[in-house]
């Protein structure tokens, strides 16, 4: 899976990036995700692994790709 967007790269810095952003994502089970949050609405995946890629502040709304 891949996420694109315009978010924070920086944790100290409020501005969004000035170029388009990507990361690559593993498909997560709803049992996995369920150890890490509390509810799925149906409808919703989750994603994300072991690498240190993730969306962020101003990602909201980005793609999400298959």
């Amino acid at each position: 899976m891949e996420i694109v967007g315009w978010g924070k790269t920086d944790k100290r810095n409020f501005k969004g990036s000035t170029i388009k952003m990507k990361g690559i994502l593993e498909v997560i089970s709803i049992s996995e995700c369920l150890r890490v949050r509390q509810q799925i609405d149906p409808g919703q995946m989750c994603a994300g692994g072991q690498t240190p890629q993730g969306s962020c502040k101003g990602d909201s709304g980005g793609a999400l790709m298959l």
